[in-house]
C-alpha cells in the first residue's frame, strides 16, 4: 500500500502533463519531445520523482505487444499488485477492447487519479493525455484491467 504523501505525489506529478499533445514514444521533457505517450507518462512521474526509469530501448509499435508493456514496467520500482487493491498512482494495464473479434493484448496503461469513482490520466493516441470523467468509460475499461503496480515506496526519493 502507497502512503497517502506519495499518492497524491504521484498524482501531481501524472497531472502535470494533462493538455500535452499525444506523441508516439513521446517522452515530453525528458528529451525534447513535444508529446507523450502512455509509456512516456510513467517516465514522466519516474522523472519527476527521481526514480532511475528504465526505458523501452529501440521503436516500439503505437499498439504494443502488451507483454512487451508489462515487462518495462515490470523492470521499474514497482510493485505488482491486485487490481482490486488499486488506489491513486497506481499504474493500470488493460486491453482496449474485450469484444468478440476485438484485440485482447494488454496494450495500454493509465495512471489512477481518484476512486469512487474511478479516474485516470493517460496518453490517447490523437486526443493528448486526458482525465477520463465519464465514470462509464472507466467502469468498462475497469473490467478489461488485466494489471496493476503501485511504486515502491522505498526507492522513491
Amino acid at each position: 500500500m502507497v502512503s497517502p504523501e506519495l499518492q497524491t505525489r504521484l498524482v501531481e506529478s501524472a497531472r502535470e502533463t494533462l493538455g500535452v499533445p499525444w506523441m508516439h514514444m513521446g517522452r515530453w521533457k525528458i528529451n525534447g519531445h513535444p508529446g507523450i505517450d502512455c509509456a512516456g507518462l510513467l517516465a514522466w512521474m519516474f522523472y519527476r520523482l527521481e526514480i532511475e526509469y528504465i526505458d523501452h530501448k529501440g521503436r516500439y509499435s503505437p499498439f504494443p505487444d502488451g507483454h512487451t508493456l508489462i515487462n518495462l514496467i515490470r523492470k521499474n520500482a514497482v510493485v505488482e499488485i491486485d487490481p482490486a487493491d488499486a488506489g491513486p498512482g497506481t499504474i493500470i494495464i488493460f486491453c482496449m477492447s474485450r469484444k468478440p473479434g476485438g484485440d485482447e493484448r494488454p496494450m495500454h496503461c493509465a495512471v489512477l487519479s481518484g476512486l469512487n469513482p474511478r479516474y485516470m490520466i493517460h496518453a490517447i493516441n490523437k486526443r493528448g493525455v486526458m482525465k477520463s470523467c465519464e465514470n462509464r468509460v472507466i467502469d468498462r475499461i475497469w473490467e478489461n484491467v488485466t494489471h496493476a503496480f503501485d511504486f515502491d515506496e522505498r526507492r522513491v526519493g
